[in-house]
């Protein structure tokens, strides 16, 4: 094998290397903006939930909200999309509680 050959390896082995560490990076954050992201409803549903109002509050709105992350939710399963399983399953939860209060309230 020429020095060449044994350098472009290192290199492309190199390469790789970082490539996975970046991957590895962005999987960190995306895991943490997939659980964070509904976690943001949170105030919506204490508002609802403790003042027993959803004034202004639209059940059309969240509905269909609900409904497309139950589309989401499909197409992850189906892809095998471990992100967007978790990320869709928590925003069914959280658009629910907002929904039945809605209901309810």
């Amino acid at each position: 094998m020429s020095s060449d050959m044994v350098n472009n390896h290192s290199l492309s082995h190199h390469h790789n290397r970082l490539k996975q560490r970046k991957i590895h990076f962005i999987d960190k954050i995306i895991y943490s903006a997939v659980i964070l992201m509904p976690l943001m409803t949170i105030p919506q549903i204490i508002s609802i939930w403790s003042t027993k109002s959803a004034d202004g509050v639209s059940v059309w709105t969240w509905g269909m909200f609900t409904f497309f992350s139950i589309m989401w939710l499909w197409y992850a399963i189906v892809h095998k999309e471990k992100p967007l399983i978790i990320n869709n399953i928590l925003w069914i939860l959280m658009q629910g509680s907002v929904l039945v209060g809605i209901l309810l309230y």
